[in-house]
């Protein structure tokens, strides 16, 4: 038998999965895996929990779209610096959705980063993800 514990994990995972598979299943990874500062422990100590910060992302791709995962619950802007114009991988962003809502997002690109805000509704409490298109 599982725990309760285990149970809310599941459910959660569950819910998530709805809300996010698109960007996962069939997905591929991109030219870089992601961003952020938090290094991953190697060994049995990458089984404890680990604090993301807003700057940890992870980046996939799937028939065209490119999709962002902000590995912690924004508090504001999101800069994703791997997609500046400036950037080696950077490449001229034409739409920005969140990933099961309809909300419309407010974000800008520049030389550094594409910014995105924080939208007024999270569609899941773990990991948010943004489908970004780009200008053909």
């Amino acid at each position: 038998t599982i725990d309760e514990r285990e149970v809310e994990f599941l459910q959660k995972r569950d819910t998530w999965t709805k809300v996010n598979g698109e960007g996962i299943y069939g997905s591929r990874p991109w030219t870089v895996f992601g961003e952020g500062p938090t290094k991953i422990p190697r060994g049995r100590a990458g089984d404890a929990a680990i604090a993301f910060t807003s700057e940890d992302i992870r980046f996939t791709t799937k028939n065209g779209k490119f999709y962002v995962f902000l590995l912690t619950e924004p508090t504001g802007t999101t800069a994703v610096k791997s997609l500046g114009l400036d950037a080696p991988t950077g490449r001229r962003v034409k739409t920005v959705e969140i990933v099961g809502s309809n909300e419309v997002l407010h974000w800008k690109q520049d030389a550094a980063a594409l910014w995105i805000d924080r939208p007024t509704q999270l569609p899941s409490a773990e990991v948010i993800s943004y489908r970004v298109t780009f200008v053909e």
